[in-house]
């Protein structure tokens, strides 16, 4: 089940982000962020309402509050990389958080894949960043991306939050263990609106020019999407391990690859053939772990 769950998030996931590319052109970073969670606050609420659990404890309350300054601090560090580097020095970055999970799986949850389960992360993790390097690159070399660290403050950035994301998921699986993914999925989700919020509408230019309401009708769309994503996401991590739920996940940018040639008319798909089959390999190998 939990592998079912996982690709419908992968899936999700990655329609969510190819729209997302899609309004950005109409709405700055800030207010696109923040409305993925503020729009379904109220559905937010009345499932939080219909599925309390029967005791809140201070582990919960500690999990939401890590894990809401953790979702805000990488999505800041997410946006300015990629408005101090280039998407081909930062973008292949983000294959290394399923590799970081292997060592803060098994210290924050006590997960410890199989071999066959490694195995199929490290494919997924390589076919990741294959497709990130191709998809976005100007490198001239597999190994342009990582030695850019040491003079792209983006890259540097982007690997923080690569880690940033490992943690953040081990905090989700302890947050919806503590009590249940509707209930953590609803309560971070709120949590995340009202944090944000200082930000968004002081950095905002969307909102300052008074064109968010002109861009409703996409923000809230992408409002829903998000809202089926972080559902997903939690249920699969509420029923399978962490460090197999994350890489399968990634498997997102596949979907938005397709996603980005179906509907938004991008070009060269074929050529990302072979990372999509390590991909795919990786995570039949991590499917039957």
């Amino acid at each position: 089940m939990w592998f079912i769950l996982a690709l419908a998030t992968a899936i999700s996931e990655g329609i969510r982000a190819a729209y997302a590319k899609h309004v950005l052109k109409r709405a700055d970073e800030y207010i696109v962020t923040w409305t993925q969670r503020l729009i379904p606050v109220p559905a937010f609420i009345i499932l939080a309402w219909l599925n309390l659990p029967d005791n809140i404890t201070p582990k919960f309350v500690a999990t939401v509050a890590a894990a809401t300054a953790s979702l805000m601090i990488s999505s800041t560090l997410y946006m300015k990389a990629l408005r101090l580097s280039p998407m081909y020095l930062t973008m292949p970055y983000l294959a290394l958080t399923p590799l970081f999970m292997l060592v803060t799986s098994r210290v924050m949850v006590g997960e410890v894949p199989s071999v066959r389960g490694v195995l199929g992360i490290i494919l997924v993790s390589a076919g990741i960043y294959w497709l990130n390097f191709e998809r976005n690159g100007k490198a001239k070399s597999w190994l342009e991306p990582l030695k850019a660290i040491r003079k792209e403050k983006g890259s540097l950035l982007m690997l923080i939050v690569a880690f940033l994301f490992s943690i953040g998921a081990n905090l989700d699986k302890i947050g919806v263990t503590e009590s249940n993914f509707f209930f953590y999925s609803s309560v971070t989700g709120i949590m995340f609106s009202i944090a944000y919020a200082p930000a968004a509408l002081a950095k905002s230019r969307t909102i300052k020019e008074g064109q968010a309401f002109k861009n409703w009708k996409h923000l809230a769309l992408l409002a829903v999407v998000s809202f089926v994503t972080i559902l997903f996401h939690n249920s699969a991590l509420s029923a399978g391990m962490a460090t197999y739920v994350i890489p399968i996940k990634r498997l997102s940018i596949l979907v938005g690859v397709v996603a980005g040639a179906l509907f938004f008319k991008e070009k060269k798909v074929g050529k990302h053939a072979a990372a999509a089959t390590l991909m795919i390999a990786g995570a039949a190998l991590i499917s039957t772990a």
